[in-house]
């Protein structure tokens, strides 16, 4: 997020992304967020962190979600990646909105229950 154009400035404060409560959710359990992520589409990245996840958000916008799963050296820790293209589609505001409906999911998919 802080590589788009001024998202270094607004994606801070009331901007940040939501990754607290994912960590919370998945940040010990990528099986979890792994089968949660692909009930509800996502397809699986291999390339990035433990889990990553790709969503096809809107028909030409994708988002990225990515687990590192905490262990004895380092704590859990989430990410949201973008196409660079994201910048010629939506202004940040929308990003942080399309995040904030990705994130929600995974937390409130039944199969995160």
């Amino acid at each position: 997020e802080h590589d788009l154009p001024g998202g270094y400035l607004f994606f801070k404060g009331p901007h940040v992304l939501p990754t607290a409560d994912l960590i919370a959710r998945y940040g010990k359990n990528s099986e979890k967020f792994l089968e949660v992520g692909r009930a509800l589409g996502g397809k699986r990245m291999p390339e990035y962190g433990d889990v990553g996840l790709e969503f096809q958000a809107l028909p030409r916008v994708s988002v990225a979600c990515v687990l590192w799963v905490e262990d004895e050296e380092f704590p859990a820790r989430v990410s949201f990646l973008f196409d660079p293209s994201i910048e010629s589609h939506l202004q940040l505001d929308v990003v942080l909105a399309l995040v904030r409906c990705v994130a929600k999911n995974l937390l409130e998919s039944r199969e995160a229950n």
